[in-house]
């Protein structure tokens, strides 16, 4: 698709692969950037992990247990975001619509949406 995208099939799903990002720290894998056949499941996902992040800032634990998991919470998405931007130019030269819009509600903040 382009230099940071590709599509591929895993378990059954079509997918676009994030060929620059890791899924999270702990995984090499290529993080998945969207599933053609479902594309809220990336935005679904990103908001568990925020909210689950949100809640750790309400918990009274030690900055030496908060601060590890945070991070890992943070590598399933954070970088991820940023090079989506990529695709999101690629989907817009195509001018895929939908598309588009799938990789936008991904970026999106949840907590935005709420006003």
């Amino acid at each position: 698709m382009n230099f940071a995208f590709q599509k591929a099939t895993i378990e059954g799903e079509e997918v676009v692969l994030n060929i620059m990002d890791t899924e999270n720290m702990f995984k090499t894998s290529p993080a998945v950037a969207m599933y053609i056949n479902n594309p809220s499941r990336i935005a679904r996902k990103r908001t568990v992990l925020q909210l689950a992040q949100l809640g750790m800032s309400f918990l009274s634990l030690p900055s030496w247990i908060k601060s590890p998991v945070e991070s890992y919470l943070k590598s399933s998405y954070q970088n991820q975001r940023l090079t989506e931007g990529a695709l999101y130019g690629y989907f817009e030269s195509q001018s895929d619509l939908d598309s588009m819009q799938s990789v936008l509600m991904n970026y999106q903040n949840p907590f935005d949406q709420l006003n």
